[in-house]
């Protein structure tokens, strides 16, 4: 939420305040304290009438909801019902499933055992084809041998060719030297001739054998080609074989790994009809549980009605009460008394802006808070009750929510309350010509977002049904939307009386009647809806100097406590005190829109964390009323959070200011004056000595606290310190506005898409579980990240004299003035 208000204690830090108070009285007779007692009695009573009132309407709200559940049940029944017979069947069905696998699993190990005997089969062929394989090498080797015998036999032929040719020379010179010899010569004529025969046969016979040869050396040819050829056609039949035996292999692989499955299959479904008969029984006893549901919402039911009837008895005598009781106003005290009812505090300074719906401060927002009224109340416990609307619920979409509006609410002028000033407010606030900061708490409207961009001309998901009933359509479910109508910038006005008067009517339980530099004076709207305030009138002074001893004098009421020296002092004066951890944290914030390179090394924003002493800041500045931050959300915002606050550590801050390279550590400083003694001037100074001890250097600039965010200071800054509470008690409601790029109270300009993405999930999460562990990874990636020097949480308190009832103060330090009373006077 927007800036805090000024938290400081402005006097000496030494007081000096006695131990016991004398309240100062004002003597009045015993009639008027009657009177004042009374009209205190009667106002409680009309209060105590429009509790029971709404108590009613939530009864009722109650009994349709059981109602809707108990339909919700029995509708439930019949699924329940169905899904036990349509476990059954399929029960059933994996009986027969686990059957077909285990006649499955039959021919797998069938398969298996064919596909090894053909594993076989296939080994003796291999072995075979080697046998074949060896017996033709050795018949080729065989025929070689013969061919190249063969060889020899020409040879000899050829020897035989010679020696017939020689014996025929011979026989030609012997029948030559027969003729030479006449008569006696021709014996060895006949001699001659023979062995011519005898040549001419031999040559002839070599000449069929050498034919017969080459017959042979055909033949021997042709039978090693034939014996290459069947070693071919051996090794293709062994390559066969052997891809055979591999596709037998493959067989059997897979055959075993499907007998594995289908063992595993049989296992599984074996387990799933005992987990499905357990299941079964489950369902079952579910059934029984229902049916006694069933019985126990009835019964619910009975009751509810019961309790609203009674609350309607209640109603009606609380009324009689009302009516019978004389009307008591401060007309009927003694002027000196009615004086005196008055409620005196104070703030830092007065209202800077008016209207609500584009205040960032607290001051301003508290006040407004004051006078006007929301759709929905947050009480002093964070949690949503009724406020304009005295009942709403969600539809069965989970996106839409429906609001049923009280009837004859009035504004301060006069004017009627109805869906349509509701809408009209809203729309204002969602307006582009507004612009205001807090338009975001609405954006989740489906139709928002364009319209604040001036893209239509009205929120498709506002809609007025009657003029006392109004939907309003989220784009995602969204479980902290309730709380952001329960804000201060969510404030409904009179459309008529801002259209014809530019009048921002409202309707809460006081009007704003002054507003000076020196004081602001409430005047009590009798006619409010939630009551007449127990006082009539509200001082509040725009200076909170010295405030402790000014409640000791009698000049104020009560005080916020919001730091340990005013704490000491309350404390000490005998003040009663009401004490509870803010949703706040005290930050230093890197303006990502400077060109300063220690803005933008992630080791420099690292080393500031380390080279502030936050230890030093809580025990001096808060006097140990706060406690060290390590992420921006409080630690009552984490469940489970393991995250450890930056150590002070001069030495690491100076190492990693090395390491990061980066030379220029003149840092321009923007703080807000809040006076010598305030809390960020307290703050400021320790921070300052801090940062120059590690090597910084601070041009500091110091902007008066009620100027400070009005002229956007911090744009000007490297370096500021500021401080963030949040509207509610959501933790998306807490860090989106200070991590969206395009929220204006993002006043670092931080932009991390994968923080933006988380933000986005977490809040969509339904599951609480989740979703809180999903803000636990934000906080620990922003700490690791570190766009601030994460500070303080502090505490918040308020302290006040034992004559006045009704304090109050929630965890967003809004208090409500109409709930304060005068005990005596």
């Amino acid at each position: 939420m927007f800036f805090k208000k000024n938290n400081l204690f402005k006097s000496s830090t030494n007081i000096s305040v006695s131990s016991e108070i004398t309240p100062k009285r004002i003597s009045i007779s015993e009639k008027n304290l009657d009177i004042l007692q009374e009209m205190n009695r009667s106002k409680m009573i009309s209060r105590l009438t429009n509790q029971v009132e709404e108590t009613a309407v939530v009864a009722d709200g109650l009994i349709a909801s059981t109602k809707g559940i108990n339909h919700s049940i029995e509708e439930q029944m019949e699924i329940i019902d169905n899904v036990v017979d349509e476990i059954t069947s399929y029960s059933s069905l994996a009986e027969e499933v686990f059957t077909s696998i285990e006649s499955s699993k039959e021919i797998a190990e069938k398969t298996v055992e064919n596909a090894n005997e053909g594993t076989n089969a296939v080994g003796n062929v291999l072995g075979s084809m080697d046998e074949i394989e060896n017996v033709v090498n050795d018949v080729r080797k065989s025929v070689n041998e013969l061919f190249e015998k063969s060889k020899n036999i020409d040879d000899l032929l050829n020897i035989i060719k010679g020696i017939a040719t020689s014996t025929n020379l011979l026989s030609l010179n012997a029948a030559i030297e027969a003729a030479h010899a006449g008569a006696a010569g021709k014996g060895f004529a006949v001699v001659a001739g023979e062995v011519k025969m005898l040549a001419d046969r031999s040559m002839e016979s070599v000449a069929h054998i050498d034919n017969i040869l080459n017959e042979i050396k055909q033949s021997i040819g042709n039978t090693s080609d034939l014996m290459l050829s069947a070693i071919d056609k051996v090794n293709d039949g062994k390559q066969i074989s052997e891809a055979t035996k591999q596709v037998f292999e493959t067989i059997i692989d897979s055959a075993r790994e499907n007998l594995n499955v289908s063992s595993e299959i049989s296992t599984a479904i074996s387990r799933q009809t005992d987990s499905l008969e357990s299941v079964i029984f489950s369902t079952q006893k579910m059934s029984q549980s229902f049916s006694q549901l069933i019985k126990t919402v009835e019964l619910t039911i009975l009751n509810t009605e019961l309790t609203s009837t009674a609350l309607s008895r209640l109603n009606n005598i609380s009324t009689s009460i009302q009516g019978s009781q004389k009307l008591i106003s401060s007309n009927d005290l003694s002027s000196e008394v009615s004086e005196s009812l008055v409620l005196k505090c104070c703030e830092p300074y007065g209202l800077s802006i008016v209207d609500p719906m584009i205040s960032s401060d607290l001051v301003d927002s508290s006040t407004l808070y004051n006078i006007h009224g929301t759709l929905i109340n947050i009480d002093i416990n964070g949690k949503v009750s009724p406020g304009i609307a005295k009942f709403w619920h969600v539809k069965d979409d989970q996106l839409t929510w429906e609001f049923q509006i009280r009837k004859g609410i009035k504004f301060h002028n006069g004017d009627v309350l109805t869906a349509a000033d509701v809408k009209f407010s809203y729309e204002r606030l969602l307006s582009k010509a507004l612009d205001a900061n807090s338009a975001w708490i609405l954006m989740d409207i489906e139709g928002a977002n364009e319209y604040h961009k001036g893209q239509v001309k009205s929120v498709d998901g506002i809609k007025v049904v009657n003029s006392h009933t109004l939907t309003i359509k989220l784009t995602s479910p969204y479980t902290g939307f309730l709380l952001n109508l329960g804000q201060p910038a969510s404030a409904v006005i009179s459309a008529r009386a801002f259209e014809k008067e530019s009048q921002l009517s409202g309707c809460g339980p006081y009007k704003l009647t002054k507003n000076s530099n020196d004081e602001m004076i409430l005047q009590a709207f009798d006619e409010c809806y939630s009551g007449a305030p127990y006082i009539p009138k509200v001082k509040i002074s725009t200076n909170d100097a010295n405030r402790v001893q000014r409640v000791i004098d009698g000049e104020l009421d009560f005080i916020r406590i919001e730091d340990g020296m005013s704490y000491q002092a309350a404390k000490k004066a005998n003040l009663e005190i009401q004490q509870l951890d803010m949703l706040s944290v005290y930050y230093l914030g890197f303006n990502f829109k400077s060109n300063h390179p220690a803005v933008h090394s992630k080791l420099v924003r690292q080393a500031v964390n380390l080279a502030i002493n936050k230890d030093q800041i809580v025990k001096e500045v808060l006097m140990n009323y706060g406690s060290i931050a390590a992420s921006p959300l409080p630690p009552s915002m984490l469940e489970d959070s393991h995250i450890s606050p930056y150590p002070h550590n001069i030495q690491r801050a100076k190492e990693l200011i090395r390491a990061s390279g980066v030379s220029n550590l003149t840092l321009n400083l923007y703080t807000r004056d809040d006076g010598g003694n305030g809390l960020f001037k307290r703050t400021e100074k320790l921070v300052v000595e801090d940062l120059k001890a590690a090597g910084f250097n601070i041009n500091l600039h110091s902007i008066p606290s009620a100027e400070f965010i009005r002229t956007r200071a911090y744009e000007k800054s490297d370096v500021f310190i500021s401080r963030w509470t949040a509207d509610t008690g959501d933790q998306d409601n807490f860090l989106r506005p200070n991590l969206t790029k395009d929220s204006n109270d993002n006043f670092c300009a931080y932009h991390n898409p994968e923080v933006v993405q988380l933000l986005e999930d977490a809040k969509q999460m339904v599951n609480p579980t989740k979703r809180a562990k999903m803000y636990n990874e934000l906080a620990e990636i922003i700490h690791e990240d570190a766009p601030w020097a994460f500070l303080f949480h502090p505490k918040n308190g308020i302290a006040h004299k034992k004559n006045i009832g009704g304090a109050n103060l929630n965890a967003i330090s809004i208090i409500r003035y109409d709930q304060f009373f005068i005990k005596n006077i």
